[in-house]
């Protein structure tokens, strides 16, 4: 069982969703029915933020300020096509035509803010002065941090060096002063001796 507003029983020539925007069917979806008889500026203000929805994943439409001029100029071309596409839209009924118009509507609420950051960062197509300067900065500060991280990986090698000497000079310094002991001992040891055979005679 198909439902649709009296003015449209005569110009049906499908029975494509487009035909029956304004009824999102009864079975299965009996709320949604109820709320466009009993609310209808709520049901098309829901269908009005389903289309913007839609069209702002379809185009990647976030953030659109933070947007360089590559991903504006894709987003801008996106919403051309979209244009073109629904001025073409069929319009034999009129629930056809209010989806095309709430289509059309959308494509222009974005279209603004695109031209406008476009204008904003003085996008030429896809590249600008300013996006080609944050890339000349951007690729300075990895080259920075390159040689930042180089500078203290030669750091913490020379410091190790520095260790390793420090421990080798305590090393050789220690094994001196073991021998010096050493000679001392068999030294004094030589005295004893001498001095033991020269009291024996």
């Amino acid at each position: 069982m198909f439902l649709d507003s009296i003015d449209n029983r005569g110009q049906i020539t499908s029975y494509a969703d487009d035909n029956f925007s304004n009824h999102p069917g009864f079975i299965g979806k009996f709320g949604d029915w109820v709320s466009g008889v009993v609310n209808p500026s709520g049901a098309e203000a829901d269908r009005v933020s389903d289309t913007e929805n839609s069209l702002k994943s379809k185009c990647d439409l976030g953030d659109i300020p933070g947007k360089d001029c590559a991903e504006l100029d894709d987003a801008y071309w996106c919403l051309d096509d979209e244009q073109q596409k629904w001025m073409a839209a069929s319009t034999g009924s009129k629930g056809a035509r209010r989806v095309r118009d709430r289509n059309l509507a959308a494509v222009s609420k974005f279209q603004g803010p695109v031209s406008n950051a476009q204008d904003s960062r003085d996008c030429d197509g896809s590249s600008s002065p300013i996006d080609d300067r944050n890339e000349t900065i951007e690729k300075a500060q990895e080259e920075h941090k390159v040689l930042q991280a180089e500078i203290e990986q030669q750091k913490q090698q020379t410091q190790q060096l520095a260790q390793q000497a420090q421990s080798a000079l305590e090393l050789a310094k220690f094994e001196a002063e073991a021998s010096q002991k050493k000679l001392l001992t068999i030294g004094g040891g030589v005295v004893v001796i001498l001095l033991m055979a020269v009291i024996l005679k």
